[in-house]
């Protein structure tokens, strides 16, 4: 005798689940999802690290406006969603009172570029021994160019 399992999907969806509701455990320090981590998720990291949240500032050298053009310039925003979307931007957000915003902050106005110094920049971009902060973003050479362009505008 054969025996069949029907399921029945009701509301089922095609979209993946929120982060939030995929993570069971904590995200590692390097790992990036396909959409942006959530608050909660972040908050629970911070928590995890059990650090002191630390101050941002801007540490470019070049005084920023509102009106920035790098604000509304696609590699820049294509560049901050990929942060958003890995684990570490969670302790780099004053906002959250992130324990990392000092070296870089997510939340850092009106653009969030310049909190980093040089070195971050480089960290980021793996120009750097530290494999273990690296970014694992869809396009590295995007990246780079993205970085390349900011550390020639503060030359």
């Amino acid at each position: 005798m054969k025996r069949f399992l029907i399921l029945l999907c009701f509301g089922c969806s095609t979209e993946p689940p929120p982060v939030s509701q995929v993570i069971h455990d904590l995200p590692e320090h390097t790992e990036c999802f396909a959409t942006k981590i959530e608050d909660d998720v972040c908050l629970e990291v911070i928590a995890e690290h059990d650090q002191q949240p630390t101050h941002s500032y801007n540490q470019s050298g070049i005084a920023v406006t509102e009106d920035d053009p790098r604000i509304t310039d696609p590699d820049y925003i294509w560049l901050t969603e990929q942060i958003q979307q890995c684990a570490c931007a969670c302790c780099h957000n004053s906002n959250l009172e992130g324990s990392g915003a000092y070296f870089w902050d997510i939340a850092f106005s009106p653009v969030w570029i310049d909190s980093a110094n040089s070195w971050s920049l480089r960290v980021l971009a793996g120009e750097t021994n530290e494999p273990d902060q690296t970014l694992p973003v869809e396009d590295p050479d995007r990246m780079m160019m993205v970085i390349q362009k900011e550390m020639e505008r503060r030359r």
